[in-house]
């Protein structure tokens, strides 16, 4: 009786001793998950950005901060994938990656990228011997209704317009981008010599008051355009206007078109050669060929 009873116990004791160590087990398991996580991923990030970092040991987190609209709150993260610098946006599960447009027009991606630092060559940094390698991306190929997107696109007026958009030079521009300026100042003497047709598509990300500026021009035309490039060079206050609802829902509509045709910064070109829609990203001598093709004279120096 008593040997039975001593059996039971054990038998009770072992059961015990096997769900402690089941437990333990266990426990190990969930610690190792948490400490798994990708660096600088926070225990309440979101499931597919860490999903994303986990796939390389090389990825991580470089900074993380957060936008408000005033009714909800959304969060940037600047992550290092392998040697490209990216920026996420996330709320609640969701990421979204690329351009996130405010309400304003303002590309927030693209200001964000501005205040980190962060250039296109950081952006499309080649990755080192023995990573993981991107596969080439293919040149774009641009359709009749790409081009008919474009000619419907809100644009100032800079030069001399055509009765045809054929005839045509669009210019993908940011009022504060300096690369903007140096190819207007290059291409301010043909626009007026040869009169040539220039129609400047607005963007907004670098400066809060790039919406404000680009209603000014709208509103002031092509000679808005040259006194605010002049007052960038002198150092001067430059004009503002209070946007419009329309101005700024076609800002939110040309960032839009923006990622639809594949540009990455500015400023950047398009124009029509043979009925085949071409881009030129800041190519002076791409830049010339095109006036060329369009049946007119000037040349950029």
């Amino acid at each position: 009786m008593k040997l039975q009873s001593l059996s039971k116990k054990s038998f009770i004791a072992f059961i015990v001793i096997l769900a402690l160590a089941l437990l333990v087990w266990v426990v190990s398991q969930f610690n190792s998950y948490k400490t798994s996580l990708p660096t600088g991923v926070a225990k309440d990030g979101p499931p597919a950005l860490a999903t994303l970092l986990s796939s390389n040991a090389n990825n991580k987190v470089i900074q993380k901060w957060s936008v408000t609209d005033g009714s909800q709150n959304i969060t940037g993260w600047l992550v290092d994938l392998s040697g490209q610098k990216q920026i996420y946006w996330s709320t609640g599960d969701f990421v979204i990656a690329g351009g996130l447009v405010d309400a304003n027009g303002v590309n927030l991606t693209e200001q964000w990228a501005t205040t980190l630092g962060i250039s296109e060559a950081d952006r499309n940094q080649p990755q080192q011997a023995g990573r993981a390698q991107r596969a080439p991306v293919a040149q774009q190929t641009y359709t009749e209704q790409d081009w008919q997107s474009l000619t419907a696109a809100k644009y100032i007026q800079l030069g001399y317009e055509q009765a045809s958009a054929e005839k045509a030079i669009y210019v993908f521009f940011e009022p504060f981008c300096s690369a903007c300026s140096n190819l207007l100042a290059r291409l301010k003497p043909e626009i007026e010599s040869k009169q040539l047709d220039v129609r400047l598509v607005p963007l907004a990300w670098i400066s809060a008051n790039s919406v404000p500026a680009i209603q000014a021009m709208i509103d002031g035309g092509k000679d808005a355009v040259w006194k605010h490039e002049e007052a960038k060079q002198t150092k001067a206050a430059y004009a503002t206007a209070t946007p419009t609802p329309e101005t700024k829902m076609a800002i939110i509509q040309n960032s839009e078109l923006m990622g639809t045709l594949g540009i990455q910064g500015t400023p950047t070109l398009f124009y029509r050669n043979g009925g085949e829609m071409v881009k030129v990203v800041n190519n002076f001598a791409a830049i010339s060929q095109a006036i060329n093709s369009l049946q007119l004279t000037a040349s950029v120096n």
